[in-house]
């Protein structure tokens, strides 16, 4: 459209002479829009057009929710409107969101890249709480990120003991299929004990140095204070935090573990937007140490339960039936290779695979055999002692239970 300025500058060239061929190649305008003008009475006039309705609109209400009040990213929240019909890309949905966000000034730090299989890093921290085994306990996540090609790896736990971030650093290994040369911590009680000015002086944790020397890896600390030392796992753990956990529904432990799963496996295949690399396809430049090429290095979890009046056990959401002659006792488990052993006063009772998920029932029929017959004879002898002292009771000689039984079920008499 052309404005009244250019409008009356073609009605004047015209009038003096000039062709509309000649005003065309002037103005770069088409030829049957000169000759419009031209002979146009009125100076063009603007129509607003009509708005069209964008692609966010219907969406507008929730994405504002869950930035604002839930603190998702622009990522998490396109998978799931994408669900409900939303048909755009993520540019326009990403401008969307940004004027959401409170602006936040951060220090600026000097970002420093590994070689391949030089160094993984790792957070282990609480995040949340969980009711297990009728329990709520802190929920501790466990993030492990390869420098190099970014691939990460992470899982849930409510054990925060040294056995328990080996048995995750193991699981981590054997995602990877392998580990690096160095491994970065924070100083963490379950690594260090007491840190060193110098590297050689430092304490390590025992169990946990076992762990080292056996993979033969090098453990790396933190400057105290400098979290941005690690911030390549520090941003996977915001990652996880807002992409994958918070609004999470999941009805156990097992449950949300293999989620978890599934989404390292997703986030692993789509290109990282520092190197512009897809992390899985970096995986076999990393050249890490083969983690199968290792001798199995043992790991036990122990923890200690009462065993159920009715003869079980709860562990990780599931219950395990023990030998009724055991209930009532304390009980030690010995959680190894995804199945828990049970011992009583140091001996064990029974074996159990570990069930995924969260409330179920594990029943072995075997450890129950009996027990009927024993809750008989332990209500018969209770009602013969209750007949023996009722008033006027006769003096009778000691019989076996199984006269008692017979009398009383009118099976058979007594002698006298």
């Amino acid at each position: 459209m052309l404005d009244t300025e250019e409008w009356w500058m073609l009605k004047d060239e015209y009038e003096d002479g000039k062709t509309i061929t000649a005003l065309a190649k002037e103005t770069g305008r088409d030829r049957k829009t000169v000759r419009k003008y031209i002979h146009s009475g009125d100076k063009p006039t603007y129509k607003p057009r009509e708005a069209k309705p964008g692609l966010l609109d219907p969406f507008q209400d929730y994405i504002r929710k869950r930035v604002v009040k839930d603190g998702i990213m622009a990522s998490r929240i396109l998978r799931e409107i994408r669900k409900n019909g939303y048909t755009g890309g993520y540019t326009i949905l990403k401008e969307y969101v940004r004027p959401l966000r409170v602006e936040q000034s951060i220090e600026a730090v000097y970002r420093y890249e590994t070689k391949p299989g030089v160094q993984a890093q790792v957070d282990f921290d609480p995040i949340a709480y969980i009711e297990t085994d009728g329990l709520v306990k802190k929920l501790y996540c466990f993030n492990m990120i390869l420098s190099f090609s970014r691939n990460r790896y992470f899982q849930y736990t409510v054990d925060a003991s040294t056995v328990g971030l080996i048995r995750l650093m193991l699981d981590g290994f054997q995602f990877f299929d392998g580990y690096p040369k160095e491994i970065l911590f924070d100083n963490m009680k379950q690594v260090v004990i007491k840190r060193a000015l110098r590297y050689e002086d430092n304490e390590w944790n025992p169990t946990f140095w076992d762990f080292v020397k056996h993979f033969k890896f090098t453990p790396r600390l933190c400057k105290p204070g400098r979290a941005q030392t690690k911030g390549k796992v520090e941003n996977q753990v915001k990652v996880v935090q807002q992409d994958f956990f918070k609004g999470l529904d999941f009805s156990g432990l097992s449950d949300l573990n293999s989620k978890a799963i599934g989404y390292c496996h997703e986030v692993n295949s789509r290109v990282h937007r520092t190197t512009g690399a897809i992390p899985k396809d970096q995986l076999a430049a990393e050249d890490l140490t083969p983690f199968s090429d290792k001798p199995p290095y043992q790991v036990v979890l122990v923890s200690y339960r009462k065993i159920s009046r009715d003869c079980y056990v709860s562990y990780l959401g599931n219950r395990y039936s023990v030998p009724w002659r055991y209930a009532g006792l304390q009980a030690r488990i010995l959680d190894k290779d995804h199945r828990i052993s049970v011992e009583v006063n140091g001996s064990p009772v029974c074996e159990h695979g570990l069930k995924p998920g969260a409330g179920s029932v594990v029943r072995v029929k075997e450890h129950f055999d009996g027990l009927l017959a024993e809750i008989r004879g332990r209500n018969l002898r209770t009602h013969v002692q209750r007949v023996l002292k009722l008033p006027g009771a006769p003096d009778v000689e000691h019989r076996p239970l199984s006269v008692y039984e017979e009398v009383f079920s009118g099976r058979g008499g007594v002698d006298g």
